[in-house]
């Protein structure tokens, strides 16, 4: 090879480089959020009942995550639950947490139960739940239901539409885990962190064998994703396709079929194609989020809703979805929100049918985990 082959081999690794990362800049905007956040006080936003936790995900590398539990008279609220656990299992959750009083909680006030007495076994902490002995303390209670909540593309677990969705899934006695993913919020990462569709996939199989890990083994775990969090969320099943314990169900809020349909949408994508090949682009940015195919393979229930006036993600888009679905036998159910209910891309959680819709959702999931 030449100089002169060499420098344009190297001139052309430089782009590739440098365009993926801008793609990806583009469909993840983390940068894009409120200054002066404060994510370890889930009370500061109005949370209650909640706790700061912090989530393995690689060596040195964790997510930020608000655990949120139902306002229920008799039961053992967040903080004293994720004492327990923590105590017994010889870890504190990474730094210090703040529970909805905003005082931290720290390993050396993890006092509910006794090491000697107590003994949390997992078979596996990537594929098994946890079975207690000595000390039957979990995060949940065996007959809950826990959302583990992905968000879309910009800002974090504390924007405004996800804090008022925390408390309407509260409201009905369900349990919620919100993530940020690597690169948002507090997790792991900065704005050199190059997020992809499969390193946020593996902080929701991350969180969800978290969950696993800590919540009874009887509890309900539903993944919902949110706007670019389906694409997430239908990824994630496709890596848990084949171990034993997944999700119980998917829901999927304002989807897409595919990352190259929802680029095709935008103008400027229009108009990028006669310049560079951007299909090509979002393939080798691992930024595809081919929900279309994933979803062909998913056993478990999954709920679409979609607002008709969405100006963000087509109505269209998430109805091929729901085709592909139906056309591959997938136990799914489709909720349309009409445009006279002005709810757009955020704000489906304003329907008023929507504690309806989540009732219907629940119930049909406990109906399929006792099939």
């Amino acid at each position: 090879m030449g100089a002169f082959d060499w420098f344009l081999s190297q001139l052309k690794m430089a782009w590739r480089t440098l365009s993926t990362f801008v793609m990806t800049k583009i469909i993840c905007i983390p940068f894009i959020r409120r200054p002066f956040q404060r994510l370890d006080d889930p009370n500061y936003y109005g949370i209650t009942n909640a706790i700061n936790i912090r989530i393995p995900i690689e060596p040195g590398q964790e997510l930020g995550a608000w655990f949120i539990r139902p306002h229920s008279d008799g039961l053992v609220g967040s903080t004293e639950r994720w004492k327990s656990v923590t105590s017994r299992d010889g870890m504190s959750g990474g730094n210090a947490i703040k529970d909805s009083d905003g005082q931290n909680v720290t390993e050396s006030s993890l006092q509910t139960c006794d090491k000697n007495e107590s003994k949390l076994e997992t078979s596996n902490f990537k594929d098994g739940p946890a079975v207690s002995t000595g000390c039957n303390m979990y995060l949940t209670e065996p007959d809950e239901t826990v959302i583990l909540y992905l968000h879309g593309n910009a800002e974090t677990r504390s924007q405004g539409h996800r804090r008022e969705l925390y408390k309407k899934l509260q409201a009905q006695g369900l349990v919620v885990m919100a993530v940020d993913y690597r690169g948002y919020g507090d997790s792991y990462g900065g704005f050199m962190f190059q997020t992809s569709e499969s390193s946020m996939a593996w902080d929701g199989v991350m969180s969800f064998r978290f969950l696993k890990k800590y919540i009874h083994p009887s509890t309900k775990v539903i993944v919902w994703g949110h706007s670019l969090g389906t694409g997430v969320t239908t990824k994630l099943a496709n890596e848990l396709r084949g171990v034993n314990y997944r999700p119980d169900a998917y829901v999927l809020e304002a989807p897409f079929n595919s990352m190259i349909s929802e680029v095709g949408t935008f103008l400027i994508a229009k108009g990028a194609k006669f310049l560079i090949d951007v299909d090509k682009l979002l393939e080798e940015s691992d930024m595809t989020f081919n929900s279309e195919s994933f979803i062909q393979d998913i056993k478990e229930p999954v709920f679409i809703m979609h607002a008709e006036d969405d100006n963000i993600i087509p109505f269209e888009l998430g109805k091929e979805l729901f085709q592909v679905a139906l056309k591959h036998s997938c136990n799914a159910k489709f909720f349309p929100l009409g445009k006279n209910l002005h709810l757009g891309h955020d704000n489906i959680y304003k329907a008023d049918s929507f504690n309806d819709i989540v009732r219907e959702i629940v119930s049909t999931v406990n109906a399929h985990k006792k099939a």
